[in-house]
């Protein structure tokens, strides 16, 4: 018979959106049926995660690659000037495309930006998204700014 593992508890207690020891359907307790669930969607989300990285990234993984370092911090650059402000966000969770990076420095309705290659060119990823979109939010940008629907970031003056 199955038990509820520590890292279920451990996060329906930490995210704490019902408040702690009430599950994630809501209701009080832990349930193995929602544990279930919850690993059902991590596997759907790490397929997809998978997927896209394999159409989109050089290396098939998050990152810059090593012969890319100076370039990508150049980007940065030219994003914090454009932005106004300090980056911050994970480098582990950066996206390198032949012809851009998503760097996900972000705050609420904006997952990130594709900072292009070969142009001054950056584009916001918003944080529009489909309920039929099995990805995560920031894939969702991605997609959209690769079928040519991007939107153009505009400097606020």
């Amino acid at each position: 018979m199955s038990s509820i593992e520590d890292w279920y508890r451990k996060e329906v207690d930490e995210d704490d959106v019902f408040g702690a020891g009430i599950c994630s359907c809501a209701q009080p307790g832990y349930h193995i049926e929602c544990q279930w669930r919850i690993l059902a969607i991590r596997a759907k989300f790490e397929e997809s995660d998978k997927k896209l990285l394999k159409k989109y990234a050089v290396s098939e993984h998050y990152g810059v690659s090593k012969n890319n370092q100076e370039e990508f911090k150049l980007a940065c650059k030219k994003l914090a000037e454009r932005l106004q402000q300090k980056l911050e966000f994970d480098e582990t969770k950066v996206i390198e495309n032949e012809s851009w990076w998503f760097i996900p420095h972000g705050w609420i309705g904006v997952l990130g930006f594709i900072v292009e290659k070969e142009s001054d060119d950056i584009y916001i990823i918003g944080s529009r998204t489909e309920p039929e979109f099995d990805a995560y939010a920031y894939w969702h940008g991605i997609e959209w700014y690769s079928s040519g629907h991007g939107e153009l970031y505009e400097a606020q003056t």
